[in-house]
């Protein structure tokens, strides 16, 4: 484990340690949303339920009979897992912590539980290559379920739904799960997005949630996609008031009317984002994660491996990755980069500062 130091950081720090917070949703819509239900004295109305379900499914242009609901991607998660996870498991790492832990949380060994791991030299790009090489893991592992994130959390990478499809035609007795979360922080989110494939590949499972790029975090609401069969499953699945009241107006009236004041926050967490990494690129002595399309980067010292005690004496709070599998040991941390100019500036000067300690 890193020992860090017990050094003394700046007073104040700028937490860009987790992975949300960069999308706020407008006070006005919120007020909205939950004037109509007040005081909240009574049980979830549960035909709410498929009103959210249809709401999310003409946003992405599915059938809501394709769509699921759950208390955050984590129930998602859980659930997929409890359901489908039957033999071997294969986990594309690095990845979101619990697309692995979740398989021994629901009976698997820890023996069933494998990893594929992206090259840490290859920048944990998924290319031609690496395509290869888990295809042929597949056809020797036969895992009852594939587990991906796209775009990848930690490290903002993606893979292609070409690929995607290629992997679900090799595993048909197998699931296929994408992780999509980090998905609309992308420009061209529709060129990476697996929604659609479920229309023509049974054993895809797309998940999503509001907690990112929509900022319902707090809320804990889930989403997914999958085929008739498999939607109805999971719905099956979720606990009889599982969303609150709140939960579900708000996840409504966010889908129907604040799109775009997001796509406005968005557009300017991207400009920072790009600001960020073209100045991180000309810093000697530091290295990050070129591919990244998200809100998030890795990045770490090319002369120490102490960047996230430096970064804290700067008054930046990172996430250190030192325990995460595939980046075990590598010095990397990842930031959220901030969705304000003014937290853009002092990431920037703060990483300035560390590189030259």
């Amino acid at each position: 484990m890193t020992q860090h130091s017990t050094s003394a950081p700046k007073q104040t720090l700028l937490n860009l340690s987790d992975a949300e917070g960069s999308i706020v949703l407008p006070r006005q819509v919120m007020h909205q949303a939950l004037e109509s239900v007040l005081p909240m004295s009574s049980l979830p109305d549960r035909s709410r339920y498929d009103t959210l379900r249809s709401h999310i499914a003409n946003h992405y242009g599915l059938d809501p009979l394709n769509t699921f609901l759950g208390n955050g991607s984590d129930d998602l998660i859980e659930n997929i897992a409890r359901l489908y996870s039957r033999g071997p498991v294969l986990v594309v790492s690095p990845t979101f912590g619990r697309l692995s832990s979740v398989n021994t949380k629901v009976g698997l060994s820890q023996e069933d539980v494998k990893h594929f791991y992206l090259s840490p030299e290859n920048d944990f790009e998924y290319d031609d290559a690496t395509h290869q090489r888990l295809l042929a893991n597949i056809c020797t592992l036969e895992p009852s379920v594939l587990w991906l994130c796209t775009p990848n959390n930690p490290t903002g990478t993606l893979i292609s739904p070409r690929y995607v499809v290629e992997l679900s035609e090799l595993m048909p007795e197998g699931k296929v799960v994408v992780d999509q979360v980090f998905l609309d922080f992308l420009g061209n989110a529709a060129d990476y997005s697996c929604v659609e494939l479920v229309k023509n590949q049974d054993n895809i499972i797309v998940i999503n949630s509001f907690s990112k790029a929509k900022g319902l975090a707090g809320l804990r609401l889930g989403f997914g996609f999958g085929n008739k069969n498999c939607a109805q499953e999971l719905s099956s699945m979720m606990l009889y008031y599982a969303l609150s009241t709140p939960a579900v107006e708000l996840g409504i009236e966010t889908i129907r009317s604040a799109h775009q004041s997001i796509q406005v926050q968005l557009t300017k967490l991207r400009r920072n984002r790009e600001t960020v990494l073209s100045t991180v690129g000309s810093i000697p002595n530091l290295h990050y994660v070129a591919n990244s399309s998200t809100n998030l980067m890795c990045l770490k010292l090319l002369h120490s491996a102490d960047i996230y005690d430096k970064l804290a004496r700067q008054g930046v709070l990172t996430k250190d990755l030192s325990r995460t599998d595939g980046m075990e040991n590598q010095g990397y941390v990842r930031v959220r980069i901030p969705s304000n100019h003014s937290d853009m500036v002092a990431l920037i000067a703060a990483i300035e500062a560390a590189a030259a300690t």
